[in-house]
């Protein structure tokens, strides 16, 4: 073999040591995404079972929810106002996140989806209109619009028992 052959083989090996390092970088890049789709979609399940355990743990802010939400804020006083209000925020806060990582490619289709009908069911309560026309400012304006545009007329009671009757 003289030295072109010998520089030729070299060469090919190099090229093809370039190839596998792409296709590991691709595969990594891949796995990289999954992982973060994966952390987006645990922390967005973290903050949605602390609502759920906030409300669950306080019987306090359980009552005060209740009523809120069915009463409209103008029912509570104005401590239990501060309350709802900044307690609704939080939760608001929470799908904003959810829809601007969803946005991203973040999250999955059908967990999205099962939010947005928490969203639009809880949007339909007077105490959730209330609070949102307080602070709806608040929040980005592509946030804005999707939270406007979601139809509540087709709203199921969160809290209700089968035939119409609250708790």
């Amino acid at each position: 073999m003289d030295w072109n052959e010998t520089a030729n083989a070299v060469q090919i090996v190099a090229n093809l040591a370039v190839v596998a390092s792409v296709l590991f970088l691709v595969v990594q890049s891949r796995l990289g995404i999954q992982m973060l789709r994966e952390a987006a979609e645990r922390n967005h399940m973290d903050k949605h079972q602390s609502v759920s355990r906030i409300i669950a743990e306080n019987p306090q802010l359980a009552e005060l929810w209740s009523r809120g939400s069915r009463q409209g804020i103008a029912s509570l006083t104005e401590p239990e106002r501060v309350q709802f209000v900044n307690f609704f925020t939080y939760v608001l806060r929470i799908w904003e996140e959810l829809y601007l990582q969803q946005g991203r490619g973040l999250i999955d289709s059908k967990m999205w989806s099962a939010n947005v009908l928490i969203l639009r069911d809880t949007k339909a309560m007077p105490g959730a209109s209330d609070a949102w026309s307080i602070r709806r400012h608040l929040f980005t304006d592509a946030f804005q619009r999707f939270y406007d545009e979601q139809d509540s007329s087709l709203a199921k009671p969160l809290y209700e028992l089968k035939g119409g009757h609250s708790p």
